[in-house]
């Protein structure tokens, strides 16, 4: 994981910005579990796993992994003098 972050230039109105991005060697783990009833009820929760496993990664490479970044504007923080 890369994370920068990028201090507004002193003649644009941006603010300061973190950036993140996960190398193409990423791991991402999570596992999928039923509320619904038994899983004798839910004959088909291994292929409802793997088809919301696959859309979870795809959206996540598409957005996060390198050299695609995401970009988080940070508020401002000033004292109040």
């Amino acid at each position: 994981m890369s994370l920068k972050t990028i201090p507004p230039s002193s003649n644009s109105d941006r603010k300061t910005s973190l950036t993140f991005s996960f190398a193409p060697d990423y791991r991402l783990e999570f596992s999928i579990k039923s509320l619904v009833g038994s899983r004798s009820r839910l004959q088909n929760l291994p292929k409802i796993s793997q088809l919301v496993e696959s859309r979870i990664r795809k959206w996540f490479v598409e957005r996060c992994v390198q050299p695609r970044f995401q970009e988080i504007k940070l508020p401002e923080f000033r004292s109040g003098s």
